[in-house]
């Protein structure tokens, strides 16, 4: 690892910044722990379009946790994503290619290629481990809260501990924050949305050696 990562690691573990570096994360080793995927549970958790939604059994269990815990605060989670596929994840990321080359005709292909990892991630990320959730605060009707911005919306209201929201995003973001922490989850920083178990960005935001989960292709 080089010395530019290792510094930007202990400006994190400072909190000077915030993002580690995707080469430091992607560096850390996998003890897969073989967990199976198994079933999001019905009645606490919403989801966006009905459709079954898996995860390894140590994050679904977690995120019945969290459900729970903004349950008793009169909240439920509201799900986006969890395990999405390599295929899928292969064919959103040329799907983003194709549309902003022919959207940027004149921008080179290094600022392409920062504007596609902004949009999506590289195959072998936690999304196909099964220990990732994209997910949102709702009520218990089902509405969601307002959180700043939609999801997968980037602009400077995108990281989670944004100073452009306003008291009652601010909130929202900090109930989502502490009932996910508190279930085991680790944030993605840039992201509002993005939490993991068990994946190598689990492993790096909570200081630990090595990941559980590996990439699974279902």
């Amino acid at each position: 690892m080089n010395i530019r990562v290792c510094f930007n690691v202990l400006l994190v573990r400072f909190g000077i910044r915030q993002i580690l570096p995707s080469d430091y994360i992607n560096a850390i080793p996998v003890a897969e722990s073989s967990e199976p995927m198994v079933e999001l549970p019905d009645g606490i958790i919403d989801k966006t379009d009905g459709k079954v939604i898996v995860g390894r059994k140590g994050m679904i269990e977690r995120l019945t946790t969290a459900a729970r815990i903004v349950s008793e605060q009169g909240y439920r989670l509201h799900i986006f994503q969890t395990y999405r596929s390599p295929l899928e994840q292969a064919e959103k990321r040329t799907k983003l290619y194709e549309e902003t080359k022919a959207k940027y005709l004149d921008y080179p292909d290094d600022k392409i290629l920062r504007m596609l990892n902004l949009g999506v991630a590289g195959v072998g990320g936690g999304h196909q481990t099964g220990g990732a959730v994209d997910l949102s605060l709702c009520d218990k009707d089902g509405k969601e809260m307002d959180m700043g911005t939609q999801y997968r919306e980037f602009n400077p209201k995108t990281p989670t501990r944004s100073k452009e929201l306003n008291c009652e995003q601010q909130r929202n973001r900090v109930i989502l924050l502490k009932a996910m922490q508190n279930a085991g989850f680790v944030n993605y920083p840039a992201e509002w949305w993005h939490y993991s178990y068990g994946d190598r960005m689990w492993a790096a935001y909570s200081n630990r050696r090595t990941a559980i989960y590996g990439v699974l292709d279902m």
